[in-house]
């Protein structure tokens, strides 16, 4: 299965399923800071689900309360903590 991140300079990424969106942008060498270690608690970390939504784990409750305080929107998720079971395609 592939992530593939959209933007300037546009790459997909092979991975197994169950990785994280985080761990392909590492894979692609896409510079993202992660204060928090991955951990799903500093919100740094926002992308910007362009679609297959669908396609990843459910936001648990630490997740959950960063995207509430960040206000972000319904196709925004954390990297570290979105983990894909098929084709994503999204933005940093």
């Amino acid at each position: 299965m592939k992530i593939c991140f959209t933007g300037n300079a546009p790459i997909d990424v092979e991975v197994e399923p169950g990785s994280s969106i985080a761990a392909a942008a590492r894979a692609a060498s896409i510079e993202q800071k992660y204060p928090c270690r991955g951990y799903g608690r500093c919100g740094t970390c926002i992308v910007n689900i362009e679609s297959g939504a669908e396609n990843l784990s459910q936001p648990n409750e630490s997740e959950s309360r960063v995207l509430r305080i960040l206000k972000a929107n319904s196709g925004q998720r954390l990297a570290c903590q979105a983990l894909a079971n098929d084709d994503v395609v999204c933005r940093f």
